[in-house]
């Protein structure tokens, strides 16, 4: 039986059944863990963060920015050209 391997938990389930992965990615550790990897990258590649949001979710469906990740983006945005 083949593992599953959770990139953002650094950890191998035992078992590759969709039960054992829904289990696993409702978990706290493994929500905690998307938590962080998805806030780093939007903290070093913001740009990118919004294009890839643009392109995979469309603005009817797209959740609400809180305000302090929006006060860093907007920081990159609005300066940086010369």
């Amino acid at each position: 039986m083949a593992k599953f391997y959770c990139y953002f938990c650094k950890y191998h389930l035992a078992s590759d059944s969709l039960r054992v992965r829904n289990q696993h990615n409702e978990g706290k550790k493994h929500k905690l863990a998307l938590a962080q990897y998805y806030t780093k990258y939007l903290q070093t590649r913001p740009e990118e963060a919004q294009r890839i949001l643009r392109v995979t979710v469309s603005v009817e469906e797209s959740p609400p920015v809180p305000a302090q990740l929006k006060a860093q983006t907007e920081g990159v945005e609005g300066g940086g050209s010369a």
